[in-house]
């Protein structure tokens, strides 16, 4: 993907685990968010794909220190027969970059 950053989420009981990351934003390891939380939250909720062209516009984005250049997320579920297994996860430094 030609973006900032790509994590792949899985979803473990009620928590959401970072399982693989790539581009500059350096997560801390054993990194994990509640699986309600957020716009990751939100796509496993609904199952279906969160496009956040301007995350400054999302009330459910959560930034942490190593987010704060994000602007635009995209957020897709990854079914494993019926259930949300996990989420990609494409987060840009640029508005509308999806």
């Amino acid at each position: 993907f030609e973006c900032t950053v790509v994590h792949l989420v899985a979803v473990e009981d009620e928590l959401l685990e970072l399982r693989a990351e790539r581009g500059v934003i350096d997560t801390p390891p054993g990194w994990t968010q509640r699986a309600d939380a957020g716009l990751i939250g939100r796509c496993v909720r609904e199952r279906a794909p969160v496009l956040a062209p301007d995350i400054a516009r999302e009330p459910q984005y959560r930034s942490t220190p190593a987010t704060r250049q994000v602007r635009s997320e995209l957020v897709v579920p990854i079914f494993d027969g019926h259930d949300v297994w996990g989420v990609v996860n494409l987060e840009d430094v640029h508005v509308s970059a999806f």
